[in-house]
């Protein structure tokens, strides 16, 4: 079923390999990928808007973990597991467009916590605009986090923020 597909691609992601996670959001996206307008959204089956939401979701993440990786060398934990999840400890508050702060609007951002505490590979999953997702993107770069932990040492993990516009 679709819901099977997401959870082995989460159970992917736990272990390790993005890119089996990649392919398995993939293969989601690609069997209703005929549901391009408003009409053929209304004819998807139930929850299977919020199941597209979820593969594109982990396909971005598992996008990033995988490019961590290839920079470092050293593979993004999943928080669980006894992997425990960094604390914001520093945050910025984000300077706004003029005029956009009287919306009640929500980026949901995707970063990696590295070893240090410092957010990497930060991007936007769901935006309202082009400079304001900027100027959310700018914010959270600049927050710092104490560290996520496994068995008393550093991991780096992968987290979503939501940066409120009110």
């Amino acid at each position: 079923t679709d819901q099977q597909l997401i959870d082995s691609g989460v159970d992917e992601m736990g272990a390790g390999d993005y890119e089996a996670a990649l392919d398995l959001s993939l293969a989601l996206l690609d069997r209703y990928s005929y549901a391009k307008d408003a009409e053929s959204l209304k004819k998807l089956p139930p929850n299977t808007l919020g199941l597209l939401r979820s593969a594109n979701l982990q396909v971005q993440s598992a996008a990033s973990a995988q490019q961590y990786f290839e920079e470092t060398g050293i593979r993004v934990k999943p928080i669980g597991n006894g992997v425990s999840a960094p604390t914001l400890t520093y945050r910025v508050d984000p300077i706004f467009p003029r005029g956009s702060k009287s919306m009640d609007e929500i980026v949901l951002v995707n970063m990696i916590v590295d070893p240090k505490g410092v957010p990497q590979n930060v991007r936007v999953l769901r935006g309202v605009g082009a400079a304001v997702d900027e100027a959310a993107v700018e914010a959270v770069k600049q927050y710092r986090f104490k560290l996520a932990m496994e068995h008393g040492k550093p991991v780096p993990v992968l987290l979503n923020v939501e940066v409120n516009l009110n």
